[in-house]
């Protein structure tokens, strides 16, 4: 008799639990309309590469693109680094106006858009993975190279090479701009625009992120 009337019950407890399940569920919460914002594809952009040479560090690619007014025609342009080692522009109508080689290794810094030489347009500065930095300018419709120099890399560094983007600030307080950047030998450097260098930092470990730098 027991087992039968636990037998006719369950059905009881299962409608029971079924309900108290759904008086205590809350009611789904109305959603408000989102306007849609209409997003239009312009262009794409392939840098022809024409080879990888990554040297030291990761075979990707994380140069992310620069955009400003490099070339003096008061348009934004859209600046990147590529694997090869080479700088590329273009305008935003996705035409290739810059194809600039920059060194033997990879670019896996993203460009600093910086007048450094003080003429009014922004310049290049970019590191790459065989440990230079360098700045490109358009000078007279030229992009040539106006400030170079490299880390320090001793021969007991496990790696060289530049993969954190340069920043471009006054820390001597000479007004004149200085280029801070962190090397894969484990060291943090500041150069003066002529070259000279103005400090070197042991940091114990590589960097991957780029300097900042600020009145604290």
């Amino acid at each position: 008799m027991r087992k039968l009337l636990s037998v006719a019950l369950s059905p009881v407890l299962v409608a029971a639990t079924l309900l108290a399940v759904q008086i205590v569920r809350p009611p789904a919460a109305a959603h408000a309309a989102t306007p849609s914002i209409p997003l239009t594809y312009k262009f794409g952009l392939v840098a022809p590469t024409g080879g990888v040479l990554p040297i030291h560090g990761p075979d990707e690619a994380f140069s992310a693109a620069a955009v400003g007014d490099v070339d003096g025609d008061g348009q934004p342009d859209i600046i990147a680094g590529a694997m090869n080692g080479h700088i590329y522009g273009w305008h935003t109508n996705g035409q290739l106006f810059l194809d600039f080689q920059v060194g033997g290794g990879a670019i896996q810094s993203s460009p600093a858009l910086v007048d450094l030489d003080g003429d009014g347009h922004l310049d290049i500065t970019v590191g790459t993975m065989d440990g230079w930095v360098r700045t490109i300018s358009n000078i007279s419709g030229q992009f040539k190279i106006i400030v170079s120099f490299r880390d320090q890399c001793a021969s007991s560094a496990p790696m060289c090479g530049v993969f954190d983007t340069p920043t471009v600030a006054d820390i001597t307080g000479d007004g004149r701009p200085d280029i801070i950047f962190s090397s894969y030998d484990q060291h943090v450097y500041a150069y003066r625009t002529d070259g000279t260098l103005n400090f070197s930092h042991y940091t114990y470990d590589t960097m991957f992120s780029s300097a900042a730098v600020g009145d604290i």
